[in-house]
């Protein structure tokens, strides 16, 4: 009770100081393209979050799971790897794109975000809820679309009034950073802006030591623990457009190479590596005022290998897994009058999987169509409407018959006052099942018990779909004030689950086999208050998120583990006057978790705060900061059922992190 009464006061608070300020910069419109089709975010008809490259400035942010963690709708969550999880969503039910364009997700699905650096992000958008009407499968949870920075050509100086449009422009970037937890972080790129072509190429090093215990126990001397795991990252991204006559050609490549270090008992390690290849082909061609065409081509190779050993029997296990993706779309965009704006493509997706854990090469395609047509009801646009429809279908390459789907989606907004916007979306979403829940046969004998098993695919599965429901309020007071209030419901149908099918008393293990086993509901909404000013930056959000799963050995439905009910996360941000430093606070809390339902085990809450001061020289072209992270030391609220502190039960060993760097930019 005190803690939601501290909750409301801060928020009471942060709503009192918006008004205090007396001079606020203008708004910049930003142009945002989840859905598809460029608009200013304030006309955007679904719910587009965006978080800018300065918000990831001043969070410290160095990969895209660190860059969301301020959002209370959005959770981080996952082993090995991090994953986003919305709306009650695990991590593999959320698209990830990088300019429209998916990135290539492991094998359960989820895109492991902690290998997505931001050095090239210039903003990242955020569609909560189904979208599958335009972006199909995986995208059940929501959307996340990663922009990259573009390059602008020379416009006129303002200060000596001389004309530089159509010459040449050279900028280079660094940028380099360590923290007290042992952690390493350099960057550098450049980019090239001419008349005709303009390019880039930006690279990052992402090096974290982990926090390494040493113990003598009576098998060994000298055990090295992994109580945080260690992380190395390396990744390049480049890329050129030309320009051509009423549109653009452009071309893209990636690569990365990850390891992360851990363990799963005292005596046993787990390496995860990965190695991430990404290129294509993009364009964009306006035919007349009225037609635009555009679409991409893009291959993906994404390489993981696994070496688990035990140190007291010298035992050694290898895995690897490579999987290939390619995909393209083309879209047009026709504007027939000014009450209507139609949206189709076509997009066709082929992807193989092969490994020690899959027998053969898999094979899967998937074939798509949508359409939409944004629909303006009255000249001012006071209310628009978004009917559209998507047509999936995956011919029979590896299953036994065809798997087809038709997703119908709806959006709705009003304006009935200049500074106020009511929202609402209906979403269809479907999503088929992942080599992993196909086609896996992976053994786990790392435990005990129920955790010594072998899992079977099952390529009969039938694909998962849901219903859902987004409702939301955005609320302008006065000059300053952001007010957004939202709500959601889904209902999941054919949820695949991996459960217990035998036993076998010889070796000791546990069958397991996924399933079509279970239908759920995820509920929830959430709060939050925005405002920026001349010199400060305020705000505060609280996101609720329910989940219930039917349980047949119940007979009802009962609360899912693994979702966050309680979210809080709240920040600010002053410039102080003459020597223009910006001082930022950021403050994230999570209710505990379920862990089990029939043993009542709960986590222990999670509170973290952080505070970055920095400075810029030189016209910007020198930025200097200082950070600290975890400034409370692992201070939290209540311990979880086995007694477990936050420390303990998140791997906070390090306690309070301080950091330290410098950007450059010529």
């Amino acid at each position: 009770m005190k803690l939601k009464v501290s909750a409301l006061f801060c928020l009471f608070c942060c709503v009192s100081f918006l008004y205090a300020e007396k001079k606020a910069d203008e708004n910049a419109v930003i142009v945002v393209s989840s859905s598809k089709i460029e608009e200013s975010s304030d006309e955007a008809v679904e719910k587009v979050e965006v978080i800018t490259n300065e918000d990831i400035k001043q969070s410290g942010a160095k990969t895209l799971s660190e860059a969301v963690r301020n959002n209370a709708g959005i959770v981080i969550s996952g082993h090995p790897t991090d994953s986003i999880s919305m709306q009650g969503f695990s991590g593999k039910y959320v698209k990830i794109l990088i300019d429209g364009v998916a990135v290539s997700g492991d094998l359960g699905g989820a895109t492991p975000v902690y290998q997505i650096p931001v050095e090239d992000i210039e903003r990242i958008e955020i569609i909560k809820g189904a979208s599958s009407a335009l972006y199909g499968s995986d995208a059940m949870g929501g959307v996340i679309n990663i922009i990259t920075k573009k390059n602008k050509a020379p416009k006129k100086d303002a200060a000596s009034g001389k004309d530089n449009a159509g010459k040449r422009k050279f900028n280079i970037d660094f940028s380099t950073e360590f923290a007290s937890n042992i952690r390493t972080y350099t960057s550098a790129g450049f980019s090239y802006t001419g008349p005709k072509f303009s390019g880039s190429a930006t690279g990052s090093f992402d090096w974290n030591r982990g926090f390494i215990e040493r113990l003598n126990t009576v098998f060994l001397d000298d055990v090295k623990i992994y109580k945080v795991p260690s992380n190395r990252l390396g990744f390049v991204r480049a890329k050129g457009d030309w320009n051509i006559t009423g549109g653009s050609i452009g071309i893209y490549g990636l690569f990365s190479d990850s390891l992360k270090k851990t363990n799963t008992s005292k005596y046993e390690t787990m390496n995860y590596g990965t190695k991430r290849f990404e290129g294509g082909l993009t364009g964009k061609k306006a035919l007349s005022d009225a037609w635009l065409l555009s679409g991409f081509a893009s291959a993906k190779f994404y390489m993981l290998d696994t070496e688990f050993k035990n140190i007291v029997d010298d035992n050694i296990r290898n895995g690897k897994s490579r999987f290939l993706d390619g995909e393209a779309e083309i879209r047009a965009a026709w504007d027939p009058n000014i009450f209507n704006s139609v949206l189709a493509g076509f997009n066709a997706n082929f992807q193989t999987i092969q490994g020690d854990s899959f027998r053969g090469i898999k094979k899967q395609l998937l074939l798509s169509l949508y359409a939409q047509d944004t629909i303006t009801i009255g000249a001012s646009e006071q209310f628009l409407i978004v009917p559209g429809l998507r047509f999936d279908i995956a011919p029979p390459l590896e299953q036994n018959k065809i798997l087809w789907q038709i997703t119908p989606k709806l959006s709705l907004k009003y304006n009935p006052f200049k500074s106020t916007a009511l929202r609402f979306a209906y979403g269809m979403g479907y999503r088929i099942p992942t080599f992993k829940q196909k086609h896996w046969l992976f053994t786990h004998d790392y435990a005990s018990g129920a955790g010594n098993f072998i899992l079977y695919g099952n390529p009969n599965l039938k694909p998962e779909t849901s219903h859902g429901f987004n409702l939301d309020l955005e609320q302008k007071i006065g000059k300053f004030v952001n007010l957004n209030v939202s709500g959601y419901f889904n209902y999941i149908q054919n949820l695949i689950d991996n459960h217990i099918i035998g036993y076998d008393p010889g070796s000791g293990k546990y069958n397991r086999s996924y399933g079509n086993v279970d239908k759920a509901l995820t509920f929830g909404g959430g709060i939050s208050v925005h405002s920026k000013f001349k010199r400060t930056v305020l705000g505060a959000s609280y996101a609720y998120t329910g989940a219930m799963g039917y349980s047949a050995s119940h007979g009802k439905y009962i609360d899912l583990a693994a979702r966050v009910p309680h979210r809080v996360t709240a920040s600010a941000l002053y410039t102080i006057p003459v020597i223009e430093t910006d001082v930022s606070l950021r403050i994230e809390w999570n209710s505990p978790e379920l862990i089990d339902y029939d043993l009542a085990i709960y986590s222990p809450d999670f509170l973290m705060a952080g505070l970055t001061i920095d400075k810029k020289f030189l016209k910007n072209k020198i930025d200097v900061y200082a950070r600290v992270d975890n400034m409370l030391n692992n201070v939290h609220f209540k311990k979880g059922s086995l007694n477990t502190t936050q420390k303990e039960h998140f791997g906070l060993h390090h306690g309070v992190i301080f950091a330290g760097g410098i950007k450059l930019h010529f």
